[in-house]
């Protein structure tokens, strides 16, 4: 199991482990971000695995089946004593457990770092919707307060109209009591008066009646009173026709001794214009006549009066 192990080798392969360890746990503890984890573990990880395979190996190629150290640590333990050989395949051990202790804080610390990433992206949401509450909640305060000051302007409007109708109410309730008394005495004056009405008015029935009756009479009276003057009327209408056909022929006779005595003046009329002509023509010529003896007067004053001329010339 010693051949080909030596201790340079093995001190070699202990100081990769422990820089290994070291970066793994100086990233780790420095940082805490993807760097450290992505060069610590794979440092761990590589000589995990290059262990893992060299035990392995070792593993395959012992006879006996034991735990055999691998091909490479073989080859160094073969001019090392068996006590540095122990604490070999101890620290091998070690920083195998180290390497899959690291590998399991690696998947650990990806889960925790998935975790809050997913928690900050919820976060995020929550602080956005937080956001846009707040941002509503300004709004809604800020619509708020201008409801509020409309809402107390509003309420001084309503007190003051309340004020108002109350007083408003109050002049209609006065109005309405004088109304009512008015019509309560209206209406025990209607009252009266209807009975008087409904009084009057059977007495305006019954005289009604009574005229009716009276009518009813008369109208019997009348329709006697109607043949009996009807009766009358044709007795007179028929002595008149009969008066008339009288004076009709009264008439004609008259018609023609008028006709006659027309003639009769026509003749007279001619003979009073005959004898009105001769007249006249006799005044015409008596006329003619004095004028005649008049202008021969004249002539003689004349030639007179032209003879004592011509005798004066002389």
């Amino acid at each position: 199991h010693t051949m080909g192990w030596s201790p340079e080798g093995a001190a070699g392969r202990r100081r990769v482990a422990a820089r290994g360890d070291r970066d793994g746990g100086n990233k780790r503890g420095g940082g805490g971000g993807r760097r450290w984890r992505r060069e610590g573990g794979a440092a761990a990880a590589a000589g995990a695995a290059e262990a893992a395979g060299d035990g392995d190996e070792g593993g395959r190629g012992g006879e006996g089946g034991g735990s055999l150290p691998p091909a490479w640590l073989r080859a160094h333990l073969s001019g090392c004593g068996h006590q540095e050989y122990r604490e070999l395949v101890l620290e091998v051990q070690s920083v195998r457990s180290r390497c899959n202790a690291e590998a399991s804080k690696r998947e650990a610390l990806e889960i925790g770092y998935n975790s809050l990433r997913q928690d900050n992206e919820r976060l995020k949401k929550l602080y956005m919707e937080k956001l846009i509450n707040f941002a509503d909640q300004f709004e809604c305060h800020s619509k708020y307060q201008s409801l509020k000051g409309e809402l107390d302007e509003a309420d001084r409007k309503l007190v003051n109209m309340k004020a108002e109708h109350e007083k408003t109410v109050e002049k209609l309730e006065q109005e309405h009591q004088m109304k009512t008394a008015e019509l309560e005495k209206q209406m025990a004056c209607f009252v009266v008066q209807q009975s008087a009405n409904e009084a009057t008015i059977s007495q305006l029935q019954q005289e009604l009646a009574g005229h009716k009756m009276k009518v009813d009479a008369l109208n019997k009276h009348l329709s006697h009173v109607a043949a009996d003057t009807e009766l009358q009327y044709q007795h007179e209408i028929q002595e008149l026709r009969d008066w008339i056909m009288v004076e009709q022929q009264e008439k004609n006779e008259l018609l023609k001794k008028l006709q006659i005595a027309e003639t009769e003046l026509l003749i007279s009329k001619t003979k009073q214009a005959e004898q009105l002509r001769e007249s006249i023509s006799n005044r015409h010529v008596e006329t003619l006549k004095q004028k005649v003896m008049k202008l021969r007067k004249e002539n003689e004053s004349l030639k007179r009066q032209l003879a004592n001329s011509d005798s004066a010339d002389l």
